[in-house]
């Protein structure tokens, strides 16, 4: 069966534009064999029959979904009957051409590919049509740039909202099959952020965080760790911003480049790797086409928004609707088609009156210390908070409250956690975050009341252990814990 209607196809003087009957063939026939499962599959993946480039097959594809919704389950004698009863049996091949469609393939453990295969080369085709019509008016253009413009990427704008969806099943050899460790897909820690995925970094008004997202944006582009969170190579960035200009940022840059104390190859890397932009006024969708049309001109792997409520159109605290529209109907889709992560950072609440007589927060707490409705824990695959510590000068806790386990960090002692401390570079070294060597005093009770016995621990400390080992004896000798010790970390040395 050859039988096509293409409106492209006059267009290309003999060539025939991009398809594959196979492909049509094969997902017609998988949807015959499991009485209407792959048929249920690709209307969830919003294919139609016009995405079909085989007429007739489009015509056996409107047919079935019209069976699966008023008599299911599809089956070929229904078919069958339904084209005769219709008049269309003939035009679509006879029965002989249902029976070997019928008969393609033997089972439909291939069904999602051959679903996305077909929806893929009618978006090309789609896509060839649209640029033709933008090549026809470029000859006859008359005047208008703007408008001119405007039109062509609003051609290609259309294809992409109407497509449709990208339908993937995990089939269970896949998931069986799977290996965590090697998941090509990991951008960072054990697959605590991967392509397609999001993470939300929450923090106070004035604490820091474009100059945190920053560094982020600049370990990410060289692979390098930080604070621990490991990055599993050198990543293309994007960091959009709306809050800093030239000067803000240009301070941030300085003492981060100058913190990383680059080589010469690292140097044309961070170049080469991270772009730094100030976008103003682009709201809601327009916000996401900027960002698609920003990955056209040049890819990226991640996305740092800075911050969400520069570039979300709605009352976050209560339009709860928009915000779900904004993050899976806008974001989310998006990351799907270019396969790149972000890492949004957003503002936390003003904290209430009496935050003194509140306890540490645990992590689960953490997660929704932002400001919003719980739809953003919801959605962001990974949480980070940022927050300061109480009775400190300068001390701030990094908690990675949701996959905190997946992010790799590990405490001065090796073991796993999910909190640290950092605080700003000392004045005079410039704008960037470091570790703290700060700790909060604590027994192993776990209660705030350690008190450290100076005397006691300069005898046991000795100079040609490393400090691991004289932790470990300071501990012991005076029945606390390691954590303890390492507050003191300072006292003990300058003494020694």
């Amino acid at each position: 069966m050859s039988e096509t209607q293409n409106p492209v196809a006059s267009a290309f003087a003999g060539r025939t534009p991009p398809h594959s009957q196979e492909a049509e063939e094969y997902l017609l026939s998988c949807c015959l064999l499991d009485g209407g499962d792959t048929l249920a599959k690709a209307q969830a993946a919003e294919l139609s029959p016009q995405v079909f480039y085989v007429k007739a097959n489009g015509v056996i594809f409107g047919k079935l979904c019209e069976i699966q919704q008023r008599s299911p389950p599809v089956a070929i004698e229904k078919l069958i009957e339904e084209l005769r009863t219709s008049k269309q049996l003939e035009a679509v091949g006879g029965v002989p051409y249902l029976m070997q469609v019928s008969g393609r393939i033997p089972t439909t453990a291939q069904a999602s590919y051959f679903i996305e295969k077909v929806r893929e080369l009618w978006v090309v085709r789609e896509s060839i049509e649209a640029n033709l019509a933008s090549v026809e008016a470029g000859f006859n253009y008359q005047g208008g740039l703007g408008e001119f413009l405007a039109t062509n990427r609003a051609r290609l704008e259309k294809i992409a909202d109407d497509a449709p969806r990208h339908a993937q099943l995990f089939e269970w050899d896949a998931l069986l099959a799977f290996d965590a460790k090697h998941d090509p897909s990991c951008f960072y820690g054990d697959r605590f952020l991967c392509r397609q995925q999001a993470a939300i970094i929450a923090a106070p008004s004035g604490i820091g965080k474009s100059v945190f997202a920053l560094q982020l944006a600049a370990h990410s582009a060289l692979g390098l760790p930080l604070f621990g969170l490991r990055v599993k190579q050198p990543l293309r960035v994007l960091y959009v911003q709306s809050e800093n200009i030239l000067g803000d940022s240009a301070e941030a840059a300085q003492g981060i480049w100058k913190n990383l104390a680059l080589t010469k190859d690292q140097e044309k890397t961070l170049r080469a790797n991270l772009r730094i932009e100030r976008w103003t006024g682009k709201l809601g969708a327009e916000f996401i086409a900027a960002l698609r049309t920003a990955f056209r001109r040049r890819p990226f792997d991640v996305v740092i928004i800075d911050p969400l409520l520069s570039f979300l159109a709605a009352e976050i605290g209560k339009d709860q609707k928009i915000v779900s529209e904004f993050l899976r109907n806008g974001l989310d889709p998006l990351l799907a088609e270019i396969a790149a992560a972000a890492f949004v950072i957003h503002h936390t609440g003003k904290p209430p009156q009496d935050a003194a007589k509140v306890g540490e927060k645990t992590d689960e707490e953490l997660r929704y210390a932002m400001i919003g409705t719980s739809e953003l824990t919801n959605y962001f695959r990974a949480v980070i908070n940022l927050s300061s510590v109480r009775g400190t000068k300068g001390v701030y806790k990094l908690t990675f409250s949701k996959r905190g386990n997946m992010a790799g960090l590990v405490d001065d002692t090796g073991e796993p956690t999910t909190r640290l401390y950092i605080e700003h570079a000392k004045p005079g070294e410039g704008f960037f975050w470091r570790v703290s060597d700060w700790q909060p005093e604590q027994d192993t009770g776990g209660k705030f009341k350690t008190k450290f016995d100076l005397a006691k621990a300069l005898p046991v400390y000795d100079s040609a252990r490393d400090w691991r080992e004289n932790e470990t004896a300071i501990a012991d000798a005076l029945g606390m814990s390691p954590r303890a010790v390492r507050a003191h970390r300072r006292a003990i040395e300058g003494g020694a």
